[in-house]
């Protein structure tokens, strides 16, 4: 299944037939991400959320019926023999997306190998907050790393932020799978205009969300939604396109004049030219 918001909204349709509450919690997602949030549906997705056995993990993110972020320390759960064995357990742990640790090697690697017992087809991203002092062990040995590579096929990228300097992973890791540390945050929107660039700060543009954009026409709410997956689901693995039409809807009915709408003067001075933009972040 390609990761496009029609797609996620025909999947869930399909596990609302079968009665499945995934189905439901994708539903849910997609009016959020065009209309925006109400006290109504927010307690509607966290009745769901606890349905699927993960009210223990409210700290973590899940969108459109998956995981997208399993957040766990030591103290977020009680359970033999491990914290991420009581997520395991839930309907919920074969669609795990994004997983990220934080604490000691010790807690890491337990947690790490219980991952490793396991099948996570959809899990690509693993970050890591370690405490440890400098002239700690790799976190991740060799048969680890093999070990992880065969529970999550689709494994693409280890971050680390390192409280020490130290090797997170002892050798080589699969040709596919990306080990950074202490990566930087991403900060700017970057949109390739046919030889020119326009950036635009992410802050500002969840801002213009929050004060303006739920305020629009479902047409451009629908665009703006798109725009905002495509940052969050497509631009994390090597940046992506979007027609320029979703553009031309999502800034049409903005009043040019409008703070933060300025930013976009750039995008809207060349939308005739173009057919896609590229967009990246950094």
């Amino acid at each position: 299944m390609a990761w496009t918001r029609a797609n996620l909204a025909g999947y869930g349709a399909y596990l609302r037939a079968c009665g499945d509450a995934r189905g439901d919690l994708i539903e849910v997602d997609h009016q959020i991400a065009r209309d925006g949030s109400n006290a109504v549906l927010v307690a509607r997705r966290a009745g769901l959320l606890a349905t699927l056995g993960l009210a223990p993990f409210d700290a973590s993110e899940f969108g459109y019926g998956f995981v997208d972020e399993l957040r766990l320390h030591e103290d977020t759960v009680q359970g033999p023999p491990t914290i991420f064995g009581v997520f395991a357990t839930t309907p919920m742990a074969p669609y795990l997306r994004g997983l990220r640790l934080s604490g000691d090697p010790r807690f890491m690697t337990r947690e790490l190998e219980a991952v490793a017992k396991g099948s996570y087809p959809w899990l690509a991203r693993i970050k890591l907050e370690l405490m440890a002092p400098p002239n700690a062990k790799p976190l991740i040995g060799r048969a680890l790393v093999a070990k992880l590579r065969t529970a999550a096929p689709q494994l693409v990228r280890i971050e680390a932020l390192r409280f020490g300097r130290f090797p997170v992973v002892a050798g080589p890791v699969h040709p596919a799978t990306q080990v950074i540390s202490d990566p930087p945050e991403p900060r700017l929107l970057v949109l390739e205009l046919g030889g020119q660039q326009a950036t635009i700060e992410l802050g500002r543009l969840a801002r213009l969300h929050a004060g303006v954009v739920d305020t629009l026409s479902p047409v451009a709410r629908e665009a703006w939604a798109e725009l905002r997956f495509a940052i969050a689901y497509r631009v994390s693995v090597g940046g992506t396109a979007l027609s320029a039409d979703v553009f031309r809807a999502a800034l049409a009915e903005l009043d040019p004049a409008m703070y933060y709408v300025s930013d976009w003067d750039a995008v809207r001075a060349r939308l005739a030219a173009l057919d896609t933009i590229p967009i990246t972040v950094r």
